[in-house]
């Protein structure tokens, strides 16, 4: 194998990663708005305030 078919190859091979990481990145992104509380909430934190509230805020009440 000659030295510059393997960088071509090396280069092929880092291009198509770079798209595959491309890809995943995009097709498996959350497409929604958060709020902060909502992301302050994804650590498993509790939410403060009082239920009843929490709970109208979430219903749109």
């Amino acid at each position: 194998m000659r030295a510059g078919s393997r960088a071509a190859d090396a280069s092929d091979e880092a291009a198509l990663t770079a798209l595959i990481d491309t890809f995943h990145r995009q097709a498996f992104a959350p497409k929604i708005d958060l709020t902060q509380q909502d992301i302050n909430s994804l650590d498993g934190s509790a939410v403060r305030g009082r239920a009843e509230d929490v709970l109208d805020q979430a219903l749109g009440n």
